[in-house]
């Protein structure tokens, strides 16, 4: 069932405003338009536990039952160059990863470039950014919770009530990712959006389990590229070696349709 406001405690005290939300459309975009109004920082948040149109990547709908999952937005001011902003929804994967080895075993959680968490290959989270008419970026999170097999729309998802998780409510998990989030931007905000001298690109690269791995770009205009990745570039993108020996390929985030293993 979804839950009031005054059930955060752990998690309000951490960001300098979080609005809790019963029921809403989209955290984004609910947050992407309040963004240009005061009182509106660097780190606000908006949660919820019912999203009822979330978006995930090339507008692709994701959608849960009220109380399954936890979806949460922040807003980011960071004041870095556009291409270093890239690295953002790389930070929040990461963030979710770590506070997801909070409730499930840590050697089954992996980051999958650009944006999905998975626990034992199994997506349990999902990650959308967003710019704002003011340069800020919103960063989107939707995570399974308390989803049950039944709730979940294939059986590639999975949640943290599947993997065992014994804490699943939206305070618990919130203020986890929250914990793992804010210190991984401060860093990064303090280098400047340098992810070599953070540490933040060691660290993204250490847990994606998309790197090391043959794969299956398609790209717009049904372009389709096979090769393996090599690792991620300086400011976020995929390094790709095609399988026909051409030059290093780096593609971005919003340049890819679908990253899928590739079998052939």
């Amino acid at each position: 069932m979804p839950v009031d406001a005054p059930d955060l405690p752990l998690s309000s005290v951490l960001v300098p405003r979080l609005e809790w939300l019963s029921s809403i459309g989209s955290t984004n975009g609910e947050l992407v338009a309040r963004a240009a109004a005061q009182g509106w920082p660097d780190l606000s948040v908006v949660a919820t536990d019912d999203q009822t149109a979330g978006r995930g990547r090339l507008g692709r709908s994701w959608v849960a039952p009220a109380g399954s999952a936890l979806a949460v937005s922040i807003l980011l001011r960071p004041r870095l160059p556009i291409p270093r902003l890239g690295w953002l929804p790389l930070i929040a994967g990461l963030a979710v990863a770590r506070a997801a080895d909070r409730f499930v075993s840590a050697d089954r959680v992996s980051v999958k470039w650009p944006n999905d968490v998975l626990v034992g290959g199994r997506k349990l989270s999902g990650v959308l950014s967003e710019l704002t008419t003011d340069g800020a970026v919103v960063v989107g999170a939707g995570v399974n919770t308390a989803a049950t097999a039944e709730d979940l729309p294939v059986p590639t998802a999975t949640s943290l009530a599947i993997e065992g998780a014994t804490l699943t409510g939206p305070d618990p998990v919130l203020s986890a990712y929250l914990e793992e989030l804010l210190p991984l931007y401060r860093s990064f905000v303090a280098a400047g959006g340098d992810a070599t001298t953070s540490g933040v690109r060691a660290a993204v690269s250490e847990r994606c389990a998309t790197i090391g791995s043959r794969i299956r770009l398609e790209l717009p205009g049904d372009i389709v590229v096979h090769g393996t990745a090599l690792g991620i570039d300086t400011d976020g993108r995929l390094v790709v070696q095609p399988a026909d020996g051409s030059g290093l390929l780096p593609v971005a985030a919003g340049d890819v349709t679908h990253v899928r293993p590739d079998a052939d």
